[in-house]
């Protein structure tokens, strides 16, 4: 048994992609972003709503089945952080309930739309639901990004300093805002809260 798992193959995407996944920086960090796999559900309704509560158990769901249908071939897969990527033109004019999101939780590329569906298949079997969970490629480029400290519902201020370093450096948003919660809101005070804020960008 020591054996077996001394040969197991182990990912762990915050320690592999240290620099997309990290809080331990301050002011604005530019990155680039390769393409990875995640699984995905998305909707539209406010963040923090029934249905984003609800997209967040069928994501959990889905990962942890696959976590230990992974492991059965091998890989000790060590569960991501909760992202998602707000699909809002402009979030000042449109309501919150009409916002459109994707939530992700990233996954190793081994893991194929027949795997997937098993997995669905095994969590409806013990009562849970993942209907709803995809797979998807996301690959954002050069991104510039920042932590927020703070309540989730004042890091709009953290996006007006991403602003502020894009007009300042003649850059221009390529891509919607990403956001990557690297506290557990259930473990940590509001104002302890640490979120990555994420920005795909371009030269004008």
């Amino acid at each position: 048994m020591v054996q077996q798992i001394s040969e197991m193959r182990r990912i762990d995407f915050q320690k592999d992609l240290k620099e997309l996944y990290s809080a331990n920086f301050k002011g604005i960090r530019q990155v680039v972003v390769q393409g990875g796999q995640f699984l995905k559900y998305r909707a539209t309704g406010s963040p923090g709503g029934p249905e984003f509560t609800e997209g967040i158990g069928q994501l959990y769901t889905a990962a942890y089945t696959l976590k230990f249908m992974l492991k059965e071939e091998g890989i000790d897969y060590k569960v991501s952080k909760l992202e998602c990527v707000y699909e809002i033109a402009d979030p000042t004019t449109l309501k919150m309930e009409e916002w459109t999101w994707d939530l992700l939780i990233r996954i190793p590329d081994r893991v194929d739309e027949e795997r997937l569906a098993q997995a669905i298949k095994a969590a409806e079997a013990r009562g849970k639901s993942a209907h709803n969970v995809s797979l998807a490629e996301v690959s954002e480029g050069t991104c510039i990004q920042k932590i927020h400290l703070g309540p989730y519902d004042t890091i709009g201020g953290s996006y007006g300093e991403l602003d502020g370093y894009m007009a300042d450096n003649e850059l221009m948003a390529s891509g919607p805002a990403h956001e990557i919660y690297i506290s557990d809101p259930g473990r940590t005070a509001p104002e302890r809260l640490k979120t990555l804020a994420r920005m795909p960008v371009s030269k004008h």
